[in-house]
């Protein structure tokens, strides 16, 4: 790997660039800011650190069928309530549009 900046690692691994800084302070990594570049072993360390936890939070969970889905399911939709608009000004009916 060559060398990365701060900031296009934590695009990689969709985290926060402070989060990068933050996981390299108590290592010899010590990076500032997001321009500064990361050798190959710093690289390693936030990569382990955040692909373990984003494959935690990427995993599939089990969804369990609501009650109100299956009660949703059992009664037949409403009909919506309003059924047309009406503008009086558009109307061809009444007065003409001009006052006439």
């Amino acid at each position: 790997m060559a060398k990365m900046r701060v900031h296009e690692l934590a695009k990689e691994l969709n985290i926060k660039s402070q989060d990068v800084i933050d996981t390299l302070n108590g290592t010899q990594f010590a990076v500032k800011n997001v321009q500064s570049g990361l050798e190959d072993e710093a690289q390693k360390i936030v990569r382990k650190k955040y692909t373990k936890t984003e494959a935690k939070k990427d995993a599939p969970k089990k969804e369990e069928p609501k009650k109100d889905d299956a009660k949703a399911a059992d009664r037949p939709k409403k009909k919506a309530s309003i059924t047309a608009v009406f503008n009086a000004q558009y109307s061809k009916q009444g007065r003409k549009p001009n006052g006439g």
